[in-house]
């Protein structure tokens, strides 16, 4: 089976490899690490559980749905969550 060498011209040509280089390494630098992530996820939520609940409802559960704020699980009004 014979390998087809495709031309770099039919995607747009190619740039130079310090401006490849360049761009690569700026845009490495602005992905957040794994932590970053993490820890910013979690001050958003404490920020959103310090809403009133009139705003926290906004984003509240829909009938039969599991997404969204509220517990979807409680059964009684008096029922001890854990």
């Amino acid at each position: 089976m014979e390998t087809e060498v495709l031309s770099r011209d039919r995607f747009g040509g190619s740039l130079p490899v310090e401006n490849v280089q360049a761009l690569a390494s700026k845009n490495l630098k602005n992905i957040p690490s794994r932590n970053e992530v993490i820890e910013k996820m979690k001050v958003h939520m404490q920020e959103f559980f310090k809403l009133p609940l009139q705003e926290k409802m906004a984003c509240a559960q829909l009938p039969n749905n599991l997404e969204g704020y509220g517990q979807a699980i409680v059964v009684l009004e008096d029922q001890k969550l854990d």
